[in-house]
């Protein structure tokens, strides 16, 4: 109720429809051809002056109503889209996320941040509702960022890290080039665990511990000039990274005082990824033409142990291991002309990814191991794909979009499983943007949209921590969405903004956990599943409170239902129903100080297996922070992370035989927090 008040007093304030000093509306850049009239907020730099950013992520982040969209880890490159531009086009990579790109542009070479339609962005915008085109200046001098931090946590673990990254022109050429290396995370989680034969009768419990951390080294370098009018750009760039995880359960029986075993569990996920494309931009006729080449490799290796100690003899258990190498190479054509009041964007794409993936289950015997047989898997998809993006705005307010792609490819698998599946599919998209105001906005998408296959779902599995098999299934069909959108976007003065989207979408072929074999499980498909919501992203300033304050809240929520292929009672979708949702304060006092919070607020994940029940609650978690500007162009960082409770709770029950239908079994329940963090950081730019 005290969010729906606020919201009624901040939009009950007056829209500005004056000039506004601070925002001054500018050309669009020369990659994204808008009309002059298109539905667009240009905010030039001088609108974040006020936050010291370093860098354009540090920007992007004071855009009022808008959320970063990193983009989907897809094969090919036009599904892999996120909702920021740069210079008007994508960044041609698929390895650096858009966050670590924007953290490389200093913000002493970015002109301005436009808001864009989506739709006015054609197939560079990869379907979102809203696209952020970062702008940089024409004639920059050469500059750079750094920036150096460290958390500590429980048990007195750190996490050293350090980045730097340099703008310029070597040789002719300009050159984005950056470095960065160190923990990026560390987490200590404790507290106890507790066993239960069947839901209620406590038989063990005894102290947990679970520590983790990421390690992680990588290095880019783009490369750029123009050649006899057309704009060439080669990136180049490699990554090191792993997951650590190790935990503890000390078993005391229930009335008892002294440990009587010890359960042992480690993860070690480690990838080595390889990247390099090559961009080259020209002016045909009247559209810019674009021709993309991208080679990718990545390396992964997973190590999985799950040991029982008894104490008086070797532990027992299980060890599963993997070692994947995948590859993909793209190739992608687009050419967008543009006129008055209509655009059109073609493009033309194919890809060839392949995985080859060894797996080996081990049994660890009163210590000894005895290695299993080892399982090869190799998948290949060729893929093909042609999109058409069509734009009218030559009825006022009201701008229509159309859009069509379809796709053919063919997923095989090598013996022993030796099968082969075609798939081809047509993807349109209608959107309907009106604008019956200045400050108001109505979009209204109908689409539909088909998920990619994860090449892993292709692959069995053991998960050793809780004793589940997955089986390979080569018959594998792609989730199709039938989806329908509303959005209503109000802005109001210099900062205000509140946009909420309703969503209804109707899924078939879900890819889900179904019966295989005689009493079997693995990632298959069932028929048809919904899924409806709403999202709500607000920017609220609150001058009754402080000047140049504001509320933000970026929000989800989603109710899902499917038949569960193994009791036939309906029950929501695997795992988390929808994203995090983020209530942020942000008080910006003077130029050189500001300080803020966020609440973080976790939906409950679930995970069904045929004689399993998961439950993940991690419950809300806080932050704190405050930025000061140390003289010159260094700023401060100082942050608590993982406040308030910081509850990673794990409910795991069996059951006897087929969940839900049979009486259970035993429990685990894991009463776990999330401890604490502190982290300071300086960064500056040269």
């Amino acid at each position: 109720m005290s969010i729906i008040v606020l919201l009624g007093a901040v939009m009950a304030q007056p829209s500005v429809s004056a000039p506004d000093p601070d925002r001054k509306v500018e050309e669009p850049s020369k990659s994204v051809e808008l009309r002059p009239e298109a539905a667009q907020t240009s905010f030039p730099a001088s609108f974040f002056a006020e936050l010291q950013p370093q860098n354009a992520l540090d920007m992007l982040s004071r855009l009022p109503g808008f959320t970063l969209i990193e983009g989907q880890a897809v094969r090919g490159f036009g599904g892999a889209a996120g909702n920021v531009l740069v210079d008007g086009a994508r960044p041609a990579s698929k390895d650096i996320s858009l966050s670590e790109y924007l953290r490389r542009i200093p913000a002493s070479v970015v002109e301005r941040i436009e808001l864009i339609d989506g739709a006015e962005a054609g197939l560079q915008g990869g379907a979102s509702r809203l696209i952020a085109n970062v702008v940089r200046r024409t004639a920059a001098p050469s500059s750079g960022t750094w920036r150096m931090s460290n958390a500590v946590t429980a048990r007195n673990r750190h996490a050293p890290f350090g980045a730097i990254s340099w703008n310029g022109t070597l040789i002719g050429l300009k050159t984005m080039a950056s470095l960065e290396g160190g923990l990026s995370n560390v987490k200590t989680v404790d507290g106890v665990q507790r066993n239960f034969d069947g839901l209620v009768q406590q038989v063990e419990a005894g102290p947990y511990v679970d520590l983790r951390r990421f390690p992680s080294v990588a290095g880019a370098l783009n490369l750029s000039r123009d050649v006899g009018g057309t704009a060439a750009a080669l990136s180049l760039s490699v990554r090191r990274s792993r997951f650590e995880r190790v935990s503890r359960f000390d078993v005391v029986p229930e009335g008892g005082t002294k440990v009587t075993r010890i359960e042992n569990e480690s993860n070690r996920n480690t990838d080595r990824n390889e990247e390099i494309s090559l961009e080259l931009t020209r002016r045909i006729g009247r559209g810019e033409a674009k021709l993309i080449g991208l080679h990718g490799r990545r390396r992964s290796n997973v190590i999985n142990t799950a040991d029982t100690d008894p104490l008086d003899q070797g532990p027992s258990g299980g060890v599963f291991e993997a070692d994947e190498w995948q590859r993909e190479s793209v190739l992608r054509a687009n050419w967008a002309p543009r006129w008055s009041d209509f655009s059109m964007d073609f493009a033309l794409e194919a890809a060839r990814t392949s995985l080859r993936s060894d797996t080996r289950f081990s049994q660890i015997d009163a210590g000894v191991l005895r290695p299993g047989p080892e399982v090869r898997t190799e998948v290949a998809e060729t893929r093909g794909s042609a999109e058409i993006s069509l734009n009218y705005t030559g009825f006022g307010a009201l701008t229509i979009e159309g859009a069509l792609a379809g796709e053919i490819s063919r997923i095989s698998l090598a013996p022993p499983f030796a099968a082969s599946n075609r798939y081809a599919f047509f993807k349109p998209r209608l959107v309907a943007n009106w604008r019956p105001a200045d400050n108001w906005t109505l979009n209204l998408r109908l689409e539909r949209k088909v998920d990619q296959l994860n090449f892993s779902d292709f692959v069995g599995a053991v998960e050793v921590q809780d004793s589940n098999t997955t089986e390979t299934n080569a018959e594998l069909q792609p989730p199709q969405i039938d989806s329908v959108r509303l959005n209503i976007d109000h802005r109001w003065g210099r900062r205000g903004n509140v946009s909420l989207t309703l969503v209804g979408e109707r899924i078939s072929n879900v890819v889900d956990v179904v019966p295989i074999g005689a009493g079997g499980q693995g990632i298959g498909n069932l028929p048809t599943a919904s899924r409806m919501g709403f999202d709500l992203l607000a920017t609220l300033p609150v001058p009754f409170l402080f000047r140049d304050a504001e509320f933000t809240i970026d929000a989800s929520w989603r109710q899902t239902s499917v038949r569960d292929p193994f009791n036939g009672i309906d029950r929501p979708l695997q795992f988390s129903e929808y994203n995090p949702a983020e209530f942020g304060y942000r008080h910006v006092v003077s130029p050189h100080f500001t300080y803020g919070g966020t609440l973080r607020v976790t939906p409950l994940s679930r995970s069904f297996r045929v004689r399993q029940l998961s439950l993940f609650d991690e419950g809300p978690s806080g932050a704190l922070y405050a930025e000061l500007l140390l003289g010159g162009e260094i700023k401060l960082r100082i942050e608590a992370n993982r406040l308030f409770g910081g509850r990673l709770n794990r409910d795991l029950i069996r059951f006897d035989g087929v969940r839900g239908l049979t009486p259970v079994f035993d429990r685990e329940l894991r009463e776990r927090r999330d401890r604490p963090s502190f982290a300071i950081q300086l960064e500056g730019r040269f």
